[in-house]
């Protein structure tokens, strides 16, 4: 595989090494230690994967992904570099041919298909939504990935305040306040059914059918496959993979006020469970991301 070095870069700043970890990685592959993925890193790592030396085939492409991490950090080990070693374990990574109970996540990416905006008809209706897509793939080797789950927590808020167009200008209206609209999320409340967030506490994401409760990431209830929504293990409820479509949000009927500003702050934390432990020491490995969004009715 030839390097595309922009993409490769791309790829090794999105899987989110900390300063500490690219530097890991630099000094195993023979790079300058600067703890920046630069172009000198990637054409280093895709070198090192071209290496004969290594038990393990991976792609020669520069991105230091699930299985490349594995051997790094195997090498690492296999020298004794295990505090080294044990920094660059708190990313996904997969040690080929080894069913490894305390690395069951082989990746965890996720990404936003359409960004936080507010959407509007002008008249009647308003949203201020957005839509991410996560994907967990297990490691291959485990004998029972089913014993692994995927949680989404949430935590955060919507406000609103009232005020006026003058042209192109937006003023608040005097002693305009911001006006909750937390009840607009549609997640399920812990202990009774209900809706809407809290902005310092984190909340177990899912959604509201019909009434009833159905949180993300539980393999006992069926498969959710519907626009705007997909809740699903890969090839069924048992398999190694999952993957979540959420569309995030507030959507709003009647009224519409024009000139009112809305505001949402959300943070969500994306965590891989074994159901096989102690309920609070569940947690394997977690990923929070976030969202802000300020705009005003037209």
């Amino acid at each position: 595989m030839s390097l595309n070095t922009n993409s490769a870069i791309s790829y090794n700043k999105e899987r989110g090494y900390s300063q500490q970890a690219t530097a890991i990685i630099q000094n195993f592959a023979n790079a300058k230690t600067s703890g920046v993925f630069d172009a000198a890193t990637v054409q280093a790592v895709y070198k090192m994967q071209q290496s004969p030396l290594y038990p393990f085939k991976f792609a020669a492409d520069g991105k230091v992904g699930a299985n490349t991490l594995g051997v790094i950090i195997m090498e690492l080990e296999n020298v004794g570099r295990k505090q080294e070693a044990s920094v660059l374990r708190s990313y996904p990574y997969t040690m080929q041919g080894v069913a490894d109970e305390s690395n069951p996540v082989a990746s965890f990416t996720h990404a936003t298909t359409e960004p936080l905006l507010l959407r509007t008809d002008k008249f009647s209706w308003y949203s201020m939504q957005g839509v991410f897509i996560v994907r967990l793939k297990l490691n291959p080797n485990l004998p029972n990935p089913s014993r692994y789950e995927y949680r989404q927590k949430i935590k955060g808020g919507a406000w609103s305040k009232l005020g006026d167009w003058t042209g192109s200008t937006w003023t608040a209206k005097p002693d305009a306040e911001w006006i909750p609209e937390s009840d607009g999320f549609q997640v399920p409340s812990e202990g009774i059914l209900g809706k809407g967030l809290y902005m310092n506490n984190w909340k177990e994401d899912g959604q509201l059918v019909n009434g009833n409760a159905e949180r993300f990431g539980y393999r006992a209830k069926e498969k959710t496959v519907k626009p705007g929504l997909l809740d699903m293990y890969v090839p069924d409820q048992s398999g190694p993979q999952y993957e979540l479509k959420d569309t995030f949000g507030i959507s709003r009927k009647s009224p519409y006020v024009k000139g009112a500003r809305l505001w949402i702050t959300l943070s969500y934390l994306g965590c891989v469970i074994d159901t096989t432990r102690p309920v609070g020491d569940q947690v394997i490995f977690s990923k929070q991301w976030n969202y802000q969004c300020e705009d005003t009715l037209p």
